[in-house]
């Protein structure tokens, strides 16, 4: 069974920053790509940094995640996660499935979304909801999920790569555009 639920992200306040919301003065980024591991591909599609960001569950009630910190930001970061070459694939998707490391190959573990939810009071209108990823799957060869991570990151800190530990080890450092 597969937990899937709505995510929407806030737009990033910063007038400075790119549309992804990564500070200015760092190369871009060039998504999609792919890893592979033994038997999983890992395609990283998009990294957004947001001020917070919106979910809504099975039931269509809606819930809001913040910054534990001042200043913090909260990373979205959407993965196509496949079995690419065993029969059948087994993955728990929680905490200890994959991590988000910084410049500093500081680590960062995803937010649990059912940890410690929060009602949202009010969701803007122009958010569209997203799925993420979360809770035990099971995937026969080829078949997969596409859906959102969602990182608690301090103030101006800088995402650079997922690191995939569940069934299969794959690191993916977000590329940058060659320099013209």
């Amino acid at each position: 069974m597969i937990a899937v639920l709505m995510l929407g992200a806030a737009a990033c306040s910063s007038s400075s920053a790119d549309e992804r919301g990564f500070p200015p003065g760092l190369p871009d980024r060039i998504f999609p790509f792919t890893q592979y591991g033994r038997s999983l591909s890992l395609t990283v599609e998009d990294v957004r940094i947001k001020d917070q960001a919106y979910y809504r569950d099975l039931n269509g009630t809606t819930y809001v995640v913040k910054p534990s910190a001042p200043g913090g930001k909260i990373v979205t970061v959407l993965m196509h996660v496949r079995n690419a070459s065993a029969g059948k694939t087994l993955i728990d998707i929680n905490e200890e499935a994959f991590s988000l490391r910084d410049l500093t190959d500081k680590e960062y573990k995803p937010i649990n979304p059912f940890a410690n939810p929060v009602l949202a009071p009010n969701v803007p209108k122009n958010d569209p909801p997203l799925d993420v990823m979360w809770g035990p799957n099971e995937f026969p060869q080829g078949f997969g999920i596409i859906a959102w991570a969602m990182f608690d990151l301090p103030k101006d800190t800088v995402p650079m790569e997922i690191r995939w530990g569940a069934v299969d080890i794959i690191f993916a450092r977000f590329q940058n555009k060659p320099a013209a």
